[in-house]
């Protein structure tokens, strides 16, 4: 029981970690908060969560932005192994708001994805590189 309590706890901290950063992000794209201002407080605030990389696949009214990141492990003070989420975001007012969101869960289902989307597409080279 008290593990379970635990693991809430962690999950809705890193939900309003995450609701912290795409609301940074939205002011950023949207010009109200400077780029310095919108950077010092992405460093406050993810230190529980590293963003590795990020690749935008879709722009316009839908945006579609896939993140490579870390969560900070609390017990070892260390970050885990990295993760996957692909993220829809919606265009609204002039604002982006999060509509979904996928993650990669292991490795395995990432080697499972790019081998079915191989085999539909085809072995094709894209516009950029993996």
């Amino acid at each position: 029981m008290k593990t379970e309590l635990k693991k809430d706890m962690v999950e809705e901290r890193k939900k309003e970690v995450e609701s912290l950063l795409e609301f940074l992000e939205n002011e950023y794209r949207n010009a109200k908060i400077s780029e310095k201002t919108y950077l010092e407080l992405k460093e406050k605030n993810t230190k529980k969560l590293k963003e590795l990389d990020k690749k935008i696949l879709s722009k316009g009214a839908w945006a579609t932005v896939m993140f490579k990141y870390q969560n900070l492990d609390k017990g070892s003070g260390k970050f885990k192994e990295p993760k996957i989420s692909i993220r829809r975001y919606q265009k609204i007012n002039e604002e982006f708001r999060l509509k979904s969101k996928f993650n990669i869960s292991s490795d395995e289902q990432a080697g499972l994805i790019i081998d079915t989307l191989e085999r539909w597409i085809g072995k094709k080279p894209g516009k950029s590189k993996r």
